[in-house]
């Protein structure tokens, strides 16, 4: 009788022990956004588009500066486009049904990247980062994936993530985090393409940000590619950050 019970603790210790180490080896990440009044990141956002011969590239800056912290935990996001009138000009005759262009627009963000436009007006066209549509629902593993969705104007996407590794950018630790883009049913134009996005470590905002899109609808197709480069404002503040679970 002791035999098996001795066998048994033996067992017990051994599984609770590879469990311990297990979560020791293989640490999980909750990656999540700062929400603190007064945080700020500047962005540099290309774009540049191919149609056929056609080429056009984009050139420009936003800000964006948490204006409030609500009692559920979201804040309200102050998002300023900066650009030329040229430039401006060019995205207002090309935004079409996807939204309207505001040089300024505030919006409801959560710290798991949810964000509802506060400035009506149909301005759904954002110059924001993927990140509203790349953040983990939950702990994550490094390798683990997961599935979020994103509907923009008439644009339904989903995007495919991985979490690839902790990488330094601008000597800043990130989260390498991929994400492959496919369209959902009745989503017009029809698009894909791949992301990754560096999401800084202790603040789970962006750092930095490169993909290629390619839209199609008919028999025309666009294809894109982007580069995002932020750099928070005030490096030197305090700073709580997206951490392990």
């Amino acid at each position: 009788m002791w035999r098996y019970v001795v066998a048994s603790v033996m067992l017990l210790t051994v599984v609770v022990g590879s469990w311990l180490a297990y979560g020791w080896l293989f640490p999980t990440y909750t990656i999540t956004r700062e929400m603190r009044v007064g945080e700020q990141w500047r962005y540099q956002f290309v774009q540049s588009f191919q149609k056929g011969q056609e080429a056009l590239t984009l050139n420009l800056q936003y800000t964006e500066t948490v204006r409030k912290v609500n009692p559920d935990g979201s804040a309200v996001v102050e998002r300023v486009l900066h650009a030329d009138p040229q430039t401006l000009d060019a995205l207002r005759q090309s935004a079409g049904p996807l939204g309207k262009i505001l040089t300024r627009t505030l919006w409801q963000v959560h710290s798991d990247g949810r964000e509802t436009s506060l400035s009506g007006e149909r301005a759904q066209l954002a110059f924001g980062s993927a990140s509203a549509q790349i953040l983990p629902l939950r702990p994550v593993r490094i390798g683990e994936r997961w599935e979020r969705e994103s509907e923009v104007g008439s644009i339904k996407t989903r995007f495919l993530c991985r979490l690839e590794r902790i990488v330094n950018v601008d000597g800043a630790p990130c989260y390498q985090i991929s994400a492959q883009l496919q369209s959902l049913p009745g989503s017009l134009p029809q698009v894909q393409g791949s992301l990754t996005s560096y999401i800084d470590r202790q603040t789970g905002w962006v750092r930095k940000e490169e993909g290629t899109i390619t839209m199609t609808a008919g028999s025309l197709q666009m294809s894109s590619q982007i580069s995002l480069h932020g750099q928070r404002v005030r490096e030197g503040t305090s700073r709580r950050g997206a951490k392990n679970g």
